[in-house]
């Protein structure tokens, strides 16, 4: 099974310069670490948007979940890199009550 309505699927460019990327950030400072030894730059945030929408619809979901905000789906692998090297994720995403379309909640290095 796949992210359901991920042909919609968002990913708020905030989410990705403020948090994924933001190597000044409490909690995202090792992914900053982690997306940036992949090619993943703030100056070119879009290609991290697009490689998480990408991953989202084309990995299979390995849990789903109902939340009171929405169902919760978690994708978990390959994640298009700059690099070539498409590094294992685990991405979140959520439909929230009253949407169709899945947004991202969060981005996770998979353990080696």
């Amino acid at each position: 099974m796949t992210l359901p309505n991920s042909h919609c699927a968002t990913v708020a460019r905030e989410k990705i310069v403020d948090y994924l990327l933001n190597a000044r950030h409490i909690r995202g400072k090792s992914k900053a670490t982690f997306f940036g030894m992949f090619g993943f730059s703030v100056a070119s945030w879009a290609v991290l948007q697009e490689s998480l929408i990408t991953q989202g619809r084309s990995n299979p979901l390995v849990e789903a979940m109902q939340t009171e905000y929405g169902p919760r789906y978690t994708v978990k692998c390959n994640c298009p890199s700059p690099d070539g090297r498409n590094p294992c994720i685990f991405t979140v995403w959520q439909i929230d009550a009253g949407s169709a379309c899945p947004r991202l909640l969060t981005a996770v290095p998979a353990a080696r």
